[in-house]
C-alpha cells in the first residue's frame, strides 16, 4: 500500500512539559496483547492530560477535561472516552481505543464521539456507542453507532436520528481501526488530532485510511490521527511560504524519495510573534523528523511585515 508523501508542522513541546504534573487518580487494566502476552495497563489523570503507560511506552491524551471512563473491549482493547477542553455552548467528548503491540502502546482509534452545541434557538448533539466483535480473538471489527438531536428553526420540535453504523475492521499490519482507503485528488492540510499542534499536508495521489463518523472525517497515517482543518493564521502564511523555497522543494523530494514515501521534509516553529502585529519574527528549523529526533538542516528567520526570510545553515557537532 503507498503510504503518504507529506510535510508536518509542530510547535516544540519539551520532554518535560509533556510530562509535567501530579497524578491525580490512577488505574490499572489488563490486556491481552497482539502477541497474547498478559499486559498491564495503568491510566492516570493528570491537571489537562490522561497519561497512559505500559511497560516502556507512555501515551499522553490531550486537551482533558474530566470525566474519563474507561472499559477493556475483548481482553485486548482499551476504550476511553473523556471530555475535552470546547468552547462557548460547545461541549465535545473524544474517544481513543488503544492496544498494545511490539510492547507499545498503539492509537487504534481515535476520533470526536460525542458534542452537545447549545444556542440560545440552536440545539444539535452527537453521541456514539461501539461495539467490538471478533472471531477468536482475532478477526477484530468494530461498530459505531451515532445518533443525532437537533432543534432549530427548521425543527422547532426537536429532531432524532439514528445515523447508518460504520464498520471498521482492525487492521493488524496498521494497528488501526479503519474502513476506506481512498485516493487524494488534491493535496490538503489536516491537524493532528490529539496534540493540535502538528499540520501535515497530504499530497495529490496519496492512499489514505479514513474513518467517516457524521460530518467528520478522520484519516491515519503512521499511528497519529488528523482531521482536516484550514490554515487561517499569519504563522500557517509564513509556513506555507517556506515550503515553497527551492532548497525546502527540494529536500522534500529527496527525503520523500530515500524513505520510499514515507517522510517528507518538516518546519518546527521555535519562536513565534502575536498576529496580526507588524513587528517581530518567526524562529523555524526545517529538517527530518524521525520518531527517534529533529535532525535539523536550515534555521529560518522570517521578519514582518514582508515576511522577508532570512536563511542560516544549522551547525552539527
Amino acid at each position: 500500500m503507498q503510504t503518504p508523501s507529506r510535510v508536518l508542522f509542530a510547535v516544540w513541546i519539551t520532554l518535560a512539559a509533556l510530562t509535567a504534573g501530579t497524578p491525580l487518580k490512577g488505574q490499572d487494566y489488563t490486556l491481552r496483547s497482539m502477541e497474547g502476552k498478559k499486559t498491564r495497563v495503568h491510566v492516570a489523570e493528570l491537571h489537562r492530560e490522561l497519561r497512559v503507560s505500559c511497560l516502556h511506552d507512555t501515551l499522553l491524551l490531550h486537551d482533558y477535561f474530566g470525566g474519563y471512563s474507561a472499559r477493556v473491549l475483548d481482553s485486548s482493547f482499551l476504550q476511553i472516552t473523556y471530555a475535552v477542553r470546547g468552547g462557548s455552548g460547545f461541549g465535545p467528548e473524544n474517544t481513543a481505543i488503544l492496544a498494545v503491540g511490539d510492547g507499545r502502546l498503539h492509537q487504534t482509534l481515535l476520533l470526536m464521539s460525542s458534542y452537545e452545541t447549545v444556542g440560545s434557538e440552536y440545539e444539535h448533539t452527537l453521541h456514539t456507542t461501539f461495539q467490538l466483535a471478533s472471531h477468536h480473538r482475532s478477526d477484530w471489527h468494530l461498530t459505531l453507532n451515532a445518533r443525532e438531536y437537533i432543534k432549530d428553526k427548521s425543527h422547532p420540535a426537536g429532531l432524532r436520528k439514528n445515523l447508518p453504523p460504520v464498520l471498521l475492521p482492525f487492521n493488524k499490519e496498521l494497528m488501526a481501526f479503519c474502513n476506506k482507503t481512498v485516493i487524494a485528488d488534491s493535496p490538503f492540510t489536516a491537524l493532528e488530532y490529539n496534540q493540535n499542534i502538528e499540520y501535515i499536508r497530504f499530497a495529490a495521489g496519496d492512499t489514505l485510511m479514513t474513518v467517516q463518523l457524521a460530518d467528520d472525517t478522520y484519516y491515519y497515517s503512521e499511528g497519529l490521527w488528523y482531521s482536516p482543518t484550514s490554515l487561517m493564521m499569519q504563522h500557517d502564511t509564513v509556513v506555507d511560504k517556506l515550503f515553497r523555497l527551492p532548497d525546502v522543494r527540494q529536500k522534500t523530494a529527496w527525503i520523500d524519495s530515500v524513505t520510499h514515501r514515507r517522510h517528507g521534509i518538516s518546519l518546527m516553529m521555535l519562536e513565534m510573534t502575536d498576529w496580526p502585529s507588524d513587528t517581530g519574527h518567526y524562529v523555524l528549523q526545517a529538517g527530518f523528523h524521525s520518531r527517534q529526533k529533529f535532525d535539523a538542516y536550515w534555521l529560518y528567520k522570517v521578519y514582518q511585515p514582508r515576511l522577508e526570510i532570512k536563511t542560516e545553515p544549522v551547525a552539527h557537532p
